[in-house]
């Protein structure tokens, strides 16, 4: 699966985010019922982590959880770069909030079920992180001292 280049000049990364998912058809529509855009990684600008919809008037609804890989730099006419990754696929992108997590419906699939469980653990030893002037109490008095 390659990059998607949008080309226009969306008034921000967001409408231009919905646009890329937004897709209608003769028989439904695919649509992020919740977004999040994140700052990236050293390899990408951005990540979206989203819950989408597929309705079909026929066959009824479906959700699914995806990933999109953003880079912003494209050329002035094209200015982002899109990489939209199912949750089925095994993406290695953990950081999805729990509120788009709490909108997927259960699954019997492997890898989106790795997925949905790595980014709850990844959001839970995030949340639980000391900030400075914090106390930290450890259960013993000894310590490991690496890198001191």
């Amino acid at each position: 699966m390659g990059w998607d280049r949008d080309g226009t000049i969306p008034p921000d990364l967001e409408t231009c985010l919905l646009e890329e998912l937004t897709m209608k058809a003769e028989e439904g529509v695919i649509r992020p019922i919740a977004c999040e855009i994140i700052a990236g990684s050293l390899h990408h600008d951005y990540e979206a982590y989203a819950a989408m919809e597929k309705i079909d008037y026929k066959l009824g609804r479906e959700v699914w959880g995806a990933v999109v890989l953003i880079d912003s730099t494209g050329s002035e006419n094209c200015p982002y770069c899109f990489k939209t990754l199912h949750e089925m696929e095994g993406p290695i992108y953990y950081d999805c909030p729990h509120y788009i997590l709490d909108l997927l419906p259960p699954t019997e699939d492997d890898d989106a079920n790795h997925w949905r469980r790595t980014c709850r653990e990844s959001a839970a030893s995030i949340m639980y992180r000391p900030k400075q002037g914090n106390l930290i109490k450890f259960h013993s008095a000894r310590m490991r001292k690496k890198g001191f």
